[in-house]
């Protein structure tokens, strides 16, 4: 819309569309991980930084999100381990790797964030 409003002159005349020339963009990295054990992790959803200069990142263990079953023995469960989520917002300078790399990184803030029980789990 941004371009929109600055391109267009017929647009532009109405202060309704030239509030649209506030607008940027961000760019954001959303990666699932599905792990092979049950993470302890202290809330659903947590705010970290200091990982990449400029990008902040909210994990969420969505299995605690939705309720899901991971802590039963039994043949009824949901899911294997733990489902976490980490975005990274600002994260251009992240997009531009490739889909391994990503998951890589992922990987390793995880690890430095839960510790022992995330190094020791699987994707």
């Amino acid at each position: 819309l941004n371009a929109m409003v600055r391109n267009s002159p017929e647009l532009s005349q109405y202060s309704e569309f030239r509030k649209f020339a506030n607008l940027r963009g961000t760019g954001v990295l959303a990666t699932r991980l599905y792990m092979d054990k049950v993470l302890d992790t202290p809330y659903s959803a947590n705010a970290c930084w200091g990982f990449d200069e400029g990008v902040g990142m909210t994990y969420f263990d969505i299995t605690k999100l939705h309720g899901l079953n991971v802590n039963d023995e039994s043949e009824d469960n949901e899911v294997s381990g733990s489902i976490i989520e980490i975005d990274y917002y600002h994260a251009a300078s992240l997009l531009v790797m490739s889909d391994k790399d990503i998951v890589e990184k992922v990987k390793r803030d995880l690890d430095t964030i839960l510790g022992t029980l995330s190094i020791n789990a699987k994707i």
